[in-house]
């Protein structure tokens, strides 16, 4: 059974794994990014309960990037105002992120985790549209 999903986000940062200092961002969610939303959809709390399935991402329109100042606190010193418990990081951010998930798998209990999904995203429609 394959389930394709539209994700729709205002704002967010997918980080990659080897940013430090500047800290960048993949263009698009990580497979197990998709998959974590689709297990916090429904309120899996086992996340190895459907481990197989396969997430292909497609971008829907190149989101905007930019780029954050913040300070980062990591605490090296006791006291806790140290000047070197604090430093400035770049984060990259990303706006506007629209893209389609295809979601495969061949476990049986994966069409009742879709059932789940729409059921839930019917509510969540139903209860955008009432505000």
């Amino acid at each position: 059974m394959t389930v394709a999903l539209r994700v729709d986000v205002p704002f967010a940062s997918f980080p990659t794994s080897r940013s430090r200092e500047y800290r960048e961002t993949y263009p698009v969610p990580p497979p197990s990014t998709v998959y974590g939303m689709l297990l916090s959809l429904v309120g899996e709390t086992d996340r190895y309960k459907h481990c197989g399935i396969k997430i292909a991402i497609a971008l829907l329109s190149e989101p905007a990037k930019s780029v954050t100042l913040r300070t980062m606190r990591r605490f090296k010193k006791k006291k806790l105002d140290h000047k070197e418990n604090s430093r400035p990081d770049f984060q990259e951010i990303l706006t506007d992120i629209l893209c389609n998930s295809k979601i495969t798998n061949n476990i049986q209990d994966f069409w009742f985790l879709w059932l789940f999904i729409v059921r839930n995203l019917k509510v969540a429609l139903q209860l955008n549209e009432m505000s």
